[in-house]
């Protein structure tokens, strides 16, 4: 509804806008698992780490390859999207589960 009133160069900026707040929000989260896993050397925290790096890469990377690359077939964005998050998901999961 918004994106329908703002205008294509609106809802483009504005869809810009949100993936940057949300990479910025993820860096913020990587660098404090990273800091605290300075202090505790707990490998869960690693683990933790390497969920927010691959969310990171997520979105600055695959949520912005049909920009960089138009012809690129959305299937492929959507597999590697799902991959990415399958990934991010495994690394939360044995942060959990890792003693």
């Amino acid at each position: 509804m918004v994106l329908q009133t703002l205008g294509l160069l609106g809802s483009i900026s504005l869809l810009v806008g949100v993936r940057l707040v949300v990479a910025g929000f993820a860096l913020i989260l990587l660098v404090i698992s990273l800091t605290a896993y300075g202090r505790n050397k707990s490998t869960r925290l690693l683990f933790v780490s390497g969920a927010f790096v691959v969310f990171l890469a997520r979105v600055l990377v695959v949520e912005n390859l049909s920009l960089l690359f138009p012809s690129l077939s959305l299937d492929v964005v959507d597999l590697l999207r799902g991959g990415l998050d399958f990934v991010t998901l495994l690394f939360f999961f044995l942060a959990v589960v890792r003693s």
